[in-house]
């Protein structure tokens, strides 16, 4: 992402699909995980809310460390691209976050999903519907014990 490229997407504020962080933390991963059962998007580290650049001092850390603490704690695996723009005199990381083919995505056993400018964890259903969608399969494949022929709605 270049630094035009950044300065556009931070002037539309947090939305479904970018997310400003101050610093880097269990809510980017979260908010990862989020991005992989949506659409994808990005997280912006250090800058806050407003879309100024932070005061704190991004950690000496690597790249590859971030994207390896999404990865280690995202099942199925959450590979991230994380690139370091320069933002308004500043130095920013951006993680760039694609969809995932494979869902749900879970972080730490929860799942989470974006909408709008939110992470919400994902109930039991939304997680069986997400699983369904991405496979390929169908609540008509669904095993219900005790149901019998009389139970279908032969219209539907």
């Amino acid at each position: 992402m270049t630094a035009e490229e950044l300065e556009r997407t931070i002037a539309k504020r947090e939305m479904s699909r970018l997310e400003l962080k101050e610093s880097f933390g269990a809510e980017c991963i979260e908010t990862a995980c989020a991005f992989a059962n949506a659409a994808g998007g990005y997280v912006v580290i250090g800058v806050d809310d407003h879309g100024v650049p932070s005061k704190n001092q991004l950690r000496t850390e690597g790249l590859r460390d971030y994207e390896n603490r999404i990865s280690t704690a995202t099942e199925p695996s959450v590979a991230v691209d994380a690139e370091k723009v320069p933002f308004k005199g500043h130095e920013v990381v951006v993680l760039r976050v694609q969809e995932n083919p494979l869902k749900p995505v879970a972080c730490k056993g929860r799942c989470f999903i974006r909408k709008g400018s939110v992470n919400h964890q994902m109930t039991p259903v939304e997680i069986a519907e997400c699983h369904l969608k991405s496979t390929g399969g169908s609540m008509d494949a669904v095993f219900v014990p005790g149901a019998t022929k009389d139970d279908l709605d032969m219209d539907a």
